[in-house]
């Protein structure tokens, strides 16, 4: 009881379309693999990107108009304690006085 030619190959091509889907479920997961690996190069990129460049321009930025803003206030109200309480400096123990 051998095989028939035509059920041999009728196996031969269930096989083949088995391996193909496997070989195609493989090269998916490839892909999604590849696709991931892109996205995590991509977005070690963009923190690299915002810690580099970014954060240094707006703390640049802040702390240049902190110290324009703390500049003008030395002018207008000197070293005292109104320059460090402002309007609270009216409840300083009485030895800041």
């Amino acid at each position: 009881m051998h095989p028939t030619p035509r059920s041999r190959s009728s196996s031969a091509s269930s096989s083949l379309a088995s391996d193909s889907s496997s070989t195609d479920s493989w090269d998916s997961e490839l892909e999604a693999r590849e696709a991931q690996l892109q996205w995590d190069e991509s977005v070690r990129q963009l923190h690299a990107l915002v810690n580099l460049v970014a954060v240094p321009w707006i703390a640049r930025y802040f702390g240049r108009k902190w110290a324009y803003w703390l500049f003008e206030r030395y002018l207008h109200v000197g070293i005292g304690k109104h320059f460090f309480l402002g309007s609270f400096a009216r409840y300083a123990p009485q030895t800041w006085r």
